[in-house]
């Protein structure tokens, strides 16, 4: 049986239609997923779907807003699944390198962006470099858009911001019994795996973010789960917020 899928946003209609079996378009006030943009402030556009009855959201690309907001968010919604569709930090991507991942010695992670889209791409750094440690992280050291981090487990891990005049881009590396490299810009995600046996490239990802975030919704709404979106939004936002500062530049 089909879900119904509330959104105005067409690359999320093509989701719709590339999965009939499990997605159904649906209207404003439908039961429904709905999927909201994330541009602005868009926990407004967040609460107004909860208020309209939304069975899930999803955020498309949400671009940065401050960490209290954010945690609010997650607080005022618990018991609604919410998720987040990240432009520089894919879902399946994450999973797959976080399934490939063996215990990490050091993590290291580059990002540069304009100014304007600094916060954000310095955010999805962070959110790389969360994956890469395997855990949540807690700020050591900070000083022009240069950060000492560390996890819970003692793994350390360095995230290196720069502002440049053209371009996006996330560069990380995960040292250990395997060694893992990750890019993530415009054209997609790529990882290459360093091993015993040699280098291997992963094959590349196809499939559409939107379509893979209205899998994840469709997905959670059967199995009953309670995704962490919003809670590793918001880590990724706050070490962010401190590092961007660091170069000069506001955070939202």
């Amino acid at each position: 049986m089909s879900t119904a899928v509330y959104t105005t946003l067409p690359e999320y209609r093509v989701a719709i239609a590339e999965l009939p079996l499990s997605a159904r378009p649906a209207s404003r006030d439908a039961a429904a997923v709905h999927v909201v943009t994330g541009n602005g402030r868009w926990g407004d556009a967040v609460l107004a779907a909860a208020d309209a009855g939304a069975r899930a959201i999803v955020v498309a690309r949400p671009g940065p807003v401050p960490t209290d907001d954010i945690r609010a968010l997650a607080h005022d919604l618990t018991g609604l699944p919410v998720l987040v569709e990240r432009r520089l930090l894919r879902s399946d991507a994450a999973l797959r390198v976080a399934k490939t991942l063996l215990d990490p010695r050091v993590v290291t992670v580059a990002c540069a962006a304009t100014p304007d889209a600094l916060p954000g791409t310095v955010r999805d750094a962070v959110g790389w470099l969360r994956v890469l440690a395997r855990g949540t992280l807690s700020l050591r050291s900070r000083g022009r858009g240069t950060a000492l981090m560390v996890t819970g487990d003692g793994v350390p891990a360095t995230l290196l911001a720069t502002v440049v005049e053209t371009g996006e881009w996330v560069r990380g590396h995960a040292l250990g019994e395997t060694v893992i490299e990750v890019e993530s810009d415009d054209r997609g995600t790529r990882t290459i795996v360093h091993g015993r046996e040699g280098e291997t490239v992963l094959a590349p990802l196809s499939e559409s973010p939107a379509r893979v975030a209205l899998r994840r919704a469709l997905a959670t709404l059967e199995s009953g789960a309670s995704p962490g979106d919003l809670r590793n939004l918001a880590h990724d936002t706050e070490l962010a917020e401190a590092i961007v500062g660091t170069l000069g530049h506001k955070h939202p």
